[in-house]
């Protein structure tokens, strides 16, 4: 036999050997069947079945009844069933009130979908801003006037946003690019230098100073991309819990100090684990053989021990940059900071 099959019989006998260890893993305690509720996701019913909910194309998999997530309605009873000694779902089908599941909630996520949230400097600097308002008040809200400076678009239809922190690789401090705050939309009334632009929505009080960029809305109904885990392994950090909140839960947003470049891709799923604290051993003998106890010590011989990281939750990410991305938190086991460690499961 030559070389070459014989590597290949290798192969194919080792992927045969390992299948088993790669089946989904359902969840201790989980239910033969549910009922879907208004309200569900698609990543809320794989969580009461699967140990890990991003494994959920694996239950649907080679099922007829279930293509895609649209075919799952509301009132539709999802059964537990086996095929060939592996667990797959079966609708049985009610009837079909109201929208399909989507795979998470919409509710936290719109303006990030659809605005610009990641600009680069020399973008802000190059943007319209608004200098001043009609009633000569120092902040405006939806309905009222403002004129703006250097808009250099031919659009009519602005975002108002509001340069933010400036991002840095958690390790190396290297420049990703400046978050900018989504503030509200505008319409342009009339051209010129000052232009005048009627504030058509806000998210938060217009001030002078905010830029102005050509709109990037758009309608998002629903989400299509699968929750899985990334084609390579990733590590990162949380950089941001974008609101002015420095803690972060089950359904906030954060920033990610990794991006396409890293290997990161929407629907990627990253587990969340605390810092490494150091606390001081003041238990440990000062005086002792340093290869029994190998710890650091700190200006009085007190030990200094690492302690390990510990889980935290899971993100999805549902935006991505070239070096940042956005993600969900999906679950949480405890409060999420600035700084957790993230990386591929």
């Amino acid at each position: 036999m030559s070389k070459p099959r014989l590597q290949l019989l290798t192969a194919i006998l080792i992927l045969l050997l390992c299948s088993p260890l790669m089946a989904v893993q359902l969840r201790s305690g989980h239910p033969n069947e549910v009922i879907v509720a208004k309200g569900d996701t698609l990543w809320d019913i794989s969580g009461r079945f699967l140990q890990h909910p991003w494994e959920w194309p694996k239950l649907w998999k080679r099922n007829p009844s279930i293509k895609n997530p649209d075919l799952i309605y509301p009132g539709d009873r999802l059964r537990l069933t086996w095929v060939n000694g592996q667990p797959r779902l079966v609708r049985q089908g009610g009837r079909k009130r109201g929208s399909p599941l989507g795979i998470i909630s919409l509710r936290e996520l719109r303006a990030f979908l659809s605005r610009p949230y990641l600009l680069d400097d020399r973008v802000i600097e190059n943007s319209g801003y608004i200098v001043g308002f009609r009633e000569g008040t120092l902040i405006a809200g939806s309905g009222e006037r403002a004129y703006a400076r250097h808009l250099g678009s031919v659009e009519d239809n602005f975002d108002i946003v509001r340069p933010g922190n400036l991002y840095e690789d958690y390790e190396t401090g290297e420049v990703l690019g400046r978050v900018a705050l989504f503030v509200g939309t505008a319409k342009l009334l009339r051209d010129g230098d000052p232009a005048t632009i009627r504030i058509t929505s806000t998210a938060m009080e217009v001030k002078q100073g905010d830029r102005l960029i050509p709109s990037t809305a758009k309608r998002v109904k629903n989400l299509y991309f699968h929750p899985g885990v990334p084609n390579q392994t990733v590590g990162g950090h949380i950089i941001d819990v974008p609101g002015g909140v420095n803690i972060a839960g089950q359904y906030s947003v954060v920033a990610i100090d990794r991006g396409a470049a890293d290997g990161i891709g929407q629907g990627d799923v990253l587990l969340v684990n605390t810092n490494q604290r150091h606390v001081v051993d003041r238990f440990a003998p000062r005086e002792s053989d340093e290869s029994y106890y190998p710890e650091n010590r700190n200006m009085w011989g007190e030990a200094i021990v690492t302690l390990p990281e510990e889980s935290a939750g899971k993100v999805i990410i549902f935006r991505v940059f070239d070096r940042v991305s956005f993600g969900l938190i999906s679950s949480a086991t405890r409060s999420i900071k600035s700084g957790y460690p993230v990386y591929s499961p």
